[in-house]
């Protein structure tokens, strides 16, 4: 019997190991590389804008504005393998929508934050469509249907500096994870 609360005991710490450093994790065995870029939409609907203005941002820093969006995203949107529309004023009464709708409305909210703050002579949210490597390995090979042939998420860029952050709103809103890394 103690043979197994050790190992039971072992299960339970790596375990929390793995929810505590999700992030970390993920980072640095998922890559994702950059295909084509698409068109951020502007957001119109008023309902929108009136939701998206009820955000906490305490300061206009570009780290804030990420977070915010992507809780935004995270608390309108869930995710289905269906077809979607992709218009964010659409999505924001569907709720419903694939990595591509998570990713175009994720920049439009952002793009609208950095406006919102004066930020947007400076920042710029791009919907990226790209794919993912687990430990250097293409995982789009592995399916056959459509449905998985690439995958889209969001850089951020300083047009300026060209600093980026890249984020991908649907693994935020599964996994917690902020920030991924992409290589071009």
């Amino acid at each position: 019997m103690s043979v197994l609360k050790k190992i039971l005991k072992l299960f339970v710490l790596l375990l929390l190991l793995v929810v505590l450093f999700r992030g970390f994790l993920f980072r640095n065995s998922v890559v994702y590389h950059q295909i084509k870029s698409r068109d951020a939409l502007i957001i119109k609907d008023d309902k929108l804008i009136e939701f998206v203005n009820t955000s906490d941002i305490d300061t206009a820093c570009i780290e804030e504005i990420i977070e915010s969006a992507l809780d935004i995203t995270s608390e309108k949107l869930s995710f289905t393998d269906g077809t979607c529309d992709v218009n964010p004023d659409k999505l924001f009464y569907s709720s419903k929508s694939n990595c591509i709708g998570y990713a175009g409305f994720y920049a439009s909210i952002c793009n609208y934050l950095l406006k919102k703050y004066h930020l947007d002579k400076e920042w710029k949210a791009t919907s990226v469509v790209g794919k993912l490597n687990l430990f250097g390995y293409d995982i789009h090979k592995l399916f056959s249907s459509p449905f998985f042939k690439d995958h889209d998420f969001v850089v951020i860029e300083n047009k300026i500096s060209r600093i980026k952050y890249a984020v991908d709103p649907t693994i935020h809103d599964y996994l917690g994870v902020e920030y991924i890394t992409v290589k071009k």
